[in-house]
């Protein structure tokens, strides 16, 4: 279902081998796909 509603929004889903609370299962997976997307975000942020 997230994966669905990820490309129906031309976003993308990532998979995490954790239970459904990963963020408490697996911090240090989870603290480095946010900080990946924060990276990609600011790499193709338009310019001003």
């Amino acid at each position: 279902m997230e994966e669905d509603a990820a490309k129906r929004s031309g976003g993308i889903a990532i998979k995490l081998p954790t239970c459904h609370v990963a963020m408490l299962q697996d911090p240090e997976k989870v603290a480095d796909v946010i900080t990946e997307a924060a990276r990609n975000s600011v790499k193709s942020a338009p310019k001003h």
